[in-house]
This record gives C-alpha cells, structure tokens and sequence, in this order.
C-alpha cells in the first residue's frame, strides 16, 4: 500500500512539473509572439522627421510642450524598449512587493507589451502580462510562469490599454502629435483636450501642462 501512494504521488509531481513547464514554455512563446508582431510592424513604418511646422497651428499650451518635449528634424521613434524594476501593490490593502518588467512600445499608434514579475516571495512569483494591438487587448496573471490564473478581454481592457498607452505616451512624445486618430482641442492655458478613436473606441481625456512645457 505504502509502495502505490509513494507511485500516485510522484506521478502526481510529475504531472504537476510536466504542466507546470508546458505553461511556461507558452507563456514565453506568448511574449516572444506579441513582441515579434510590434517589431515587424514598426520595422514596416516608414521612418518620418519631425518640423516644428506640424505644430503651428496647435493651441500655444501644447506648441510650448511639444518644443520641450521634441527637438526640430528628429526622427520620430518606431519602438520603444522600457525595463521597470521597484515595487508593486496588488491591491490598495496589500503589501508592496518587488517588481521586475519591461515594456515593449509601438510608437506610431496604440500597440504594446507589458510583461511583469511579481514576487511573493524569493521563490514564488506571478506574471503580468498587458498586452494591446489593432483592437486585440488582454490581461493575463499567471502563477510561478506557468499556471493561468485570470485572463480578462473584452471592450473595457481594450479601452483600458489604449488609455494606458497615451498616458505613457509621454516617454516617446512624438506619438502624442496630432494624425487621422488624434486630435487636441483647446481648453484653457494650462490644458488641452485629447480626442483619440481606433477600432470603434473613442477616448476623451484632459491632460495638464506646468509653466516650463511639460
């Protein structure tokens, strides 16, 4: 008897790491996959210069910003490599936790990978991985790399990544310039009002601008 628990729960163990491993091994292919389509549709962007003349007839609030943020005749950006390292809340309630991630940006329109380990504890941790491109977003957790726990989708994360991606559009500001999507209306002297629509998704949004531009 003592013989067939010892069998069952090693076949047990090995069904465990055998899933646990397959789950990883998809994980990573997932992130290697979403990478791979940002990249290839950056490489396909023609690269384009930036002139102050595309500003000219911007409200002053975001003329002052732009000449802050951007330089005359650089190459607008295509994509965009960012790595996080700090602490992270799960919940208002929870203790900070230590956080490793990088970020992965498509600077020509909506379109990146945010991929976040979490850590428990020295040997326990979970995934976050954002992702957002031409109308297809998703939240996934999961556990120890391998083991889904949640997978959200739908209209609201879609409309959630893209609010994301403009808001942390103020690493590669070039994005923030106005095209067919995106347009700014004046507000009063210190904001403006960003107008953004992609795939039947409108975004409406106030942002703020102190005294030197930024």
């Amino acid at each position: 008897m003592k013989k067939v628990v010892i069998t069952v729960i090693s076949v047990l163990v090995l069904l465990f790491i055998v899933f646990l491993f397959g789950g990883i091994y998809l994980t990573h292919k997932l992130i290697s996959d979403k990478t791979g389509i940002l990249i290839t549709a950056a490489e396909n962007e023609t690269p384009q210069k930036f002139n102050y003349s595309e500003i000219d007839t911007l409200p002053p609030v975001l003329q002052k910003y732009f000449r802050f943020a951007l330089e005359d005749g650089i190459t607008k950006p295509r994509f965009l490599r960012l790595k996080q390292k700090g602490e992270f809340k799960t919940s208002i309630s929870a203790d900070f936790r230590d956080i490793e991630a990088q970020q992965y940006f498509l600077t020509s329109k909506p379109g990146f990978l945010w991929h976040g380990k979490i850590y428990l504890t020295s040997f326990l941790w979970l995934d976050g991985i954002d992702t957002y491109f031409n109308g297809d977003g998703a939240l996934l957790i999961k556990f120890l790399s391998g083991i889904s726990m949640t997978r959200e989708t739908g209209d609201e994360i879609k409309q959630a990544q893209i609010v994301r991606w403009l808001l942390e559009a103020a690493w590669f500001p070039a994005a923030l310039l106005p095209n067919e999507n995106l347009k700014w209306i004046k507000y009063d002297s210190t904001s403006a009002t960003l107008l953004f629509n992609e795939k039947d998704i409108e975004i409406k949004a106030r942002f703020f601008f102190n005294g030197n531009g930024s």
